[in-house]
Formats: C-alpha cells, sequence, structure tokens
C-alpha cells in the first residue's frame, strides 16, 4: 500500500510543477483553457512517474541475486 501512496504523491507533485512550469512559460501564452491545462499536467505526470517507477523497479531486480 506505500507503494500506492508514493506513486500517487509522486504523480499529484510532478504534475502540479509541470504544470505551473508550462503554464507560465507557455501555455498562458496560447490561451489554453485551465480544465485542458490541468489535464495535460495530469497525464504528464501519469506517465512521468510511471517510467520512473518502471526504472525503480527494474534496478530493484538486477540487484537482487539468486542464491
Amino acid at each position: 500500500m506505500q507503494g500506492v501512496i508514493k506513486f500517487i504523491k509522486g504523480w499529484l507533485l510532478f504534475s502540479l510543477l509541470w504544470g505551473l512550469f508550462m503554464w507560465f512559460c507557455f501555455w498562458q501564452k496560447e490561451g489554453m483553457e485551465t480544465g485542458m491545462v490541468v489535464v495535460k499536467s495530469l497525464y504528464a505526470g501519469l506517465i512521468y512517474q510511471a517510467m520512473t517507477t518502471l526504472v525503480a523497479r527494474y534496478k530493484a531486480r538486477r540487484q537482487v541475486k539468486p542464491l
């Protein structure tokens, strides 16, 4: 259960930071709607967190040596 909570926290944190960065740098100038900003940020955060988790799990499995 801790892994799921850690995944969700990472997802939401990255989504928030990414959304703010993209809003101030690009999306505000383009006049993008707020709802679309939230959706795009959540998708980006989900993809980023999934890839981060996959890499971490891969590294953890490589370090475990069978007896």
